[in-house]
């Protein structure tokens, strides 16, 4: 088949054929042999992308294969003008091409070591560790816009009155006579509060650790609390390590590590969520009252039921979370089921899988 009267290639024996007239090559236009080298490059880039994510052996050699001929192409077109001619036809030795690996498979079975999957843990959430923090106790009650709370170690409870208020690097042990460890109830949705590298904890099972609306958290560390976190509307929690607990006394505790009475335009992405039965979930939504949510890359595990979804509303998201299997004879594994209410249309499902298997979970 005629592909070009100055170059012509096909693969024999693992080896590239180049049929070609020297002198007609080096003599091309720059543009010419420029858009030529980007086609082989091109084709190059193609041929490393299958050979990485292909589980075929057959066809990674092909792949393989189909780099080295490019190399081969690649080395022709940008050898100098001036290199000793050809003859009319010549075998070229492919370049050596860069080792290709095939990619490991995702881990299983992550729930008793979450980093091993590349979710947070303990030890990359809440303060950095050799951070220096001054003690205090007390109700914090934060009034001035703009305010910087940081490098604290705080017995008792903070509320923020104010816009644009920041907390970082906070150790706070919630005190038994708060009821949230930081609230965020008075905070104008115009001046959100951003708190990250956070500590939480609780003397016993009792309140939340961070309740309200308007926040923007991260990187945080909440355990022990009845419930990790309240979320109302304008809300974000990322990048974090979160527990509620059922392990304490008090007034008949209920823990969750998230919940919500109600709000709109909250996203819940890429936290560890596993908790300690017993437990009521790792996720409860108010029946009619949570839309716009973004519940994405989290990694599940524990509860009744894993994660209870409205039972009405439009615009709530689950996806490409990991969880850990229901009834799997340990702490982390919900008693009853994965899901609860997730399955009609307000609620967009995909992606989401099992710990174990990395099979499909259904809503």
């Amino acid at each position: 088949m005629h592909r070009n009267s100055k170059v012509a290639a096909s693969v024999i024996g693992g080896a590239v054929i180049i049929m070609l007239g020297w002198s007609s090559l080096a003599s091309a236009a720059p543009s010419s042999v420029s858009s030529r080298l980007q086609l082989a490059e091109d084709a190059k880039a193609n041929c490393q992308l299958l050979a990485s994510n292909t589980t075929s052996s057959s066809q990674r050699t092909r792949a393989v294969n189909c780099i080295n001929d490019q190399n081969a192409i690649i080395a022709l077109l940008t050898t100098p003008t001036g290199s000793p001619s050809a003859s009319a036809s010549q075998t070229v030795s492919p370049t050596p091409s860069p080792t290709v690996t095939t990619p490991s498979p995702t881990p299983t079975n992550c729930w008793s070591n979450p980093g091993a999957c590349g979710y947070p843990t303990a030890v990359n959430t809440g303060v950095p560790t050799g951070t220096v923090l001054t003690s205090s106790s007390g109700v914090i009650n934060i009034t001035v816009a703009g305010t910087v709370l940081e490098n604290r170690e705080h017995n008792g409870c903070i509320y923020i009155f104010a816009a644009n208020v920041v907390i970082r690097n906070v150790k706070l042990l919630v005190s038994d006579s708060c009821y949230h460890g930081i609230n965020t109830d008075r905070v104008p949705a115009t001046g959100v509060a951003t708190i990250s590298d956070t500590e939480i904890t609780c003397n016993y099972a009792h309140g939340n650790a961070l309740a309200g609306p308007n926040f923007r958290a991260t990187r945080m560390y909440i355990d022990k609390c009845e419930n990790g976190l309240e979320m109302n509307s304008n809300s974000q929690i990322t990048e974090s390590f979160i527990r509620g607990s059922e392990q304490g006394r008090g007034n008949a505790p209920h823990g969750d590590g998230i919940q919500s009475q109600g709000g709109n335009n909250v996203v819940i992405r890429h936290n560890t969520m596993l908790q300690l039965n017993p437990m009521t979930s790792a996720i409860i939504t108010n029946p009619t009252a949570n839309n716009m949510w973004l519940v994405e890359n989290n990694f599940f595990g524990g509860g009744a039921y894993t994660v209870y979804c409205p039972e009405q509303g439009i615009g709530f998201v689950v996806r490409k979370n990991r969880f850990v299997p229901a009834k799997a004879g340990h702490d982390y594994s919900a008693a009853y089921g994965l899901t609860d209410a997730c399955n009609h249309s307000g609620i967009d499902w995909s992606g989401n899988y099992l710990d174990s298997n990395l099979s499909t979970v259904n809503a």
